[in-house]
């Protein structure tokens, strides 16, 4: 899934919400997240970890 949005000038951190639906989710499934920020289609900014965001069914709030 890609998001985007404006900053509108704020600068980092930015606070979001990535929806989705748990039912959709296998009970063992695990679910990582990664992040990139582009700006005009130049990489600015990528993750160098993958964050485990669900776990068993069971959702993890970070």
């Amino acid at each position: 899934m890609q998001r985007v949005g404006r900053t509108e000038g704020k600068q980092a951190p930015f606070q979001f919400t990535l929806p989705f639906n748990l039912a959709g989710i296998q009970p063992k499934a695990r679910i990582l997240l990664n992040a990139a920020v582009s700006v005009d289609g130049k990489l600015m900014f990528i993750t160098n970890t993958v964050k485990q965001v669900v776990t068993t069914g069971t959702s993890v709030t970070t």
